[in-house]
């Protein structure tokens, strides 16, 4: 989540610094400081727009792939592995309580083997 953070506050300064820049060439170009649909600040602001805002939701996208994909499944993986662990457990536990095994004249217990 800090790189989620971090991306947003980039995406926030990319547009402080664009909106400065956009602000300033209007300011300096126009002499009444009014602006008509028809001009080519309004067109080059709109693109500017339409592709900060293609790429946020492209980021997004693929922020919540590489989310699902790779901690999510991390975390699966991890639940499953807790739960044959707590099985084996338990069988390793019933097994102790019923089985004593004789070798060579003396107890030993025998163990359930646990893959890690």
């Amino acid at each position: 989540m800090d790189t989620y953070a971090i991306m947003c506050i980039f995406a926030l300064v990319i547009q402080c610094i664009w909106h400065a820049i956009i602000g300033a060439i209007i300011f300096l170009t126009t002499p009444n400081d009014q602006l008509t649909p028809s001009m080519w600040y309004t067109y080059l602001d709109r693109y500017v727009f339409i592709a900060l805002l293609g790429t946020f939701i492209i980021v997004h996208i693929a922020l919540i792939t590489w989310l699902y994909l790779v901690p999510f499944k991390y975390r699966k993986y991890m639940a499953r592995k807790d739960i044959e662990y707590e099985l084996s457990m338990s069988r390793m536990k019933s097994d102790q309580n019923r089985k004593v095994v004789r070798k060579n004249g003396r107890k030993s217990l025998s163990f359930t083997r646990v893959q890690i």
